[in-house]
């Protein structure tokens, strides 16, 4: 159960000898512990993680970095990394839009969009879902906007 040490946590997913079940269980880990974002801890829980799920996600797709993952194993929805995938964006799916992601939101954005390009329709339904929160949250309070 996550309770606290972000950081270590973090790392630990990012750990490039770390097997993908392991990387799939640690990932339902988070996810269980998700009310942690309800409590004064979630400033310290987004500013290590949403790094940690952004490197990872973005790396899947990208075949010079150490987290890639062929097409085939990346679309198939039983393998662990298409299911890590898809457990991550939940978790980002359901942490509160409040003042404290708000400095997150960009690299959040930037993130969805980016899946939206090399990510199958169901990550990419919850990555529009992200967007679309982000937007209505935020779009008001952007200069201009």
């Amino acid at each position: 159960m996550l309770t606290d040490n972000f950081e270590t946590h973090a790392n630990r997913f990012l750990d490039v000898s770390l097997a993908p079940k392991d990387r799939l269980q640690l990932a339902q880990e988070i996810r269980e512990s998700i009310e942690i974002v309800q409590t004064s801890e979630y400033g310290n829980f987004l500013q290590h993680f949403i790094r940690a799920f952004n490197t990872y996600l973005r790396g899947t797709s990208n075949e010079g970095s150490p987290y890639f993952v062929q097409p085939g194993d990346r679309f198939n929805t039983e393998s662990p990394s298409y299911k890590t995938r898809s457990v991550l964006l939940e978790i980002l799916n359901r942490v509160p839009t409040t003042e404290v992601l708000k400095p997150h939101a960009p690299d959040l954005l930037k993130l969805c969009m980016h899946l939206l390009d090399t990510d199958d329709e169901d990550n990419a339904v919850i990555a529009l879902r992200i967007i679309l929160d982000l937007h209505k949250t935020y779009r008001a309070q952007r200069p201009g906007g």
